[in-house]
């Protein structure tokens, strides 16, 4: 994007926040912004962005944002970026609504978590924006970088499910053991 165009793309499908959702998004920013706050994702509460130095308008640190309706308060994850020249990063979020938290990793860096009030959000099925904050064709909350690699898991709940009680069958071809060589 630059300041008087910028291009987003919508997901063919909505997604519901109350599934939960698994984001791994890579991007790239080499290029001065036009705005402090670049979007690289929307899904209606859930803002995924970067923050850029106004002076200099290059992007130094990575955010995940849920902000309450009708209160200052928000859920809030930040990691820093390092090397952005031509650097791609991997940034993967989690949003968790049955565990009540939100997560961030950065470039397989540790992950940050951060407690969630899901009973103060609206969690429907959502269109989801990537690359700015809206689908206009002149969006105030524009990227300038790239994004390559969108993976998108929902319902999400990494919470494994109890396997007591099941006993492991050996696998078998017409009542024979399988062996192996």
């Amino acid at each position: 994007s630059n300041e008087t165009q910028s291009s987003s793309a919508q997901l063919p499908q909505a997604i519901s926040l109350e599934k939960g959702l698994k984001l791994e998004i890579e991007f790239k920013v080499d290029k001065p912004q036009d705005n402090p706050y670049p979007r690289l994702f929307e899904c209606g509460p859930l803002s995924v962005q970067l923050q850029a130095d106004e002076q200099i308008k290059m992007v130094y640190l990575l955010k995940v944002l849920v902000p309450y309706p009708k209160s200052r308060e928000h859920a809030l994850l930040t990691a820093p970026i390092d090397n952005m020249t031509s650097a791609w990063h991997t940034a993967v979020v989690t949003f968790e609504p049955k565990g009540h938290f939100v997560t961030l990793s950065l470039d397989n860096g540790p992950t940050d978590m951060f407690p969630l009030d899901t009973d103060r959000l609206s969690l429907s099925d959502i269109m989801p924006v990537i690359g700015s904050s809206s689908l206009e064709s002149h969006s105030v909350r524009a990227l300038n970088g790239d994004i390559r690699r969108i993976a998108i898991t929902t319902p999400y709940d990494p919470r494994p499910q109890s396997f007591d009680g099941i006993k492991p069958q050996p696998p078998t071809i017409n009542g024979k053991p399988v062996e192996h060589f």
